[in-house]
């Protein structure tokens, strides 16, 4: 009877312990898929950060534009991206990427080059776009995920926190 009792305190343990395990490495694998989307995401809104000396370029050369809109484009521009927050370089981007919507609108003709970078501008939005609303489900998937039984035991244990959204 002894043996029995013990035996079932065992493979509960055992089940519990595994079942803990596996829970832990289900939000350590979607936390580490959150990191890696950003990486991508950053990627995107660098490349196209990186764009914006041609456009302010082809701008000037081939141009009318609008001087408002393109001087709140290069005080943006000049900011140090490398120091930037998460959160900091996703709102750049978005005033960014309002403020080429608005100078493109300005334009009446663009010759090829502009017509060019315009589309990659265009594409790379759209990409960026794209990205923030991935990310964003991983991030509200992480966060139901973490309040829920039983992951929520498991995410106060290894103090895991609720992700912000970027929006």
């Amino acid at each position: 009877m002894g043996t029995v009792i013990l035996w079932s305190v065992c493979i509960t343990s055992s089940i519990i312990v595994m079942n803990m395990i596996v829970n832990f490495t289900k939000i350590f694998q979607l936390n580490r898929e959150i990191d890696s989307e950003f990486v991508i995401l950053e990627g995107y809104m660098k490349k196209r950060w990186d764009l914006i000396p041609r456009l302010i370029e082809n701008t000037r050369k081939s141009q009318q534009y609008s001087k408002d809109i393109l001087e709140s484009i290069i005080l943006v521009r000049n900011a140090t991206y490398r120091i930037m927050s998460k959160e900091k370089k996703v709102y750049v981007d978005n005033v960014l990427n309002s403020n080429i919507d608005k100078l493109f609108k300005s334009f009446e003709k663009g010759d090829k080059n502009m017509g060019k970078l315009r589309d990659d501008l265009i594409e790379l939005g759209m990409i960026i776009e794209s990205f923030k609303i991935n990310y964003n489900e991983k991030i509200e998937i992480y966060n139901n995920r973490i309040e829920r039984f039983p992951y929520n035991l498991i995410s106060g244990m290894f103090k895991c926190r609720k992700k912000e959204l970027l929006f």
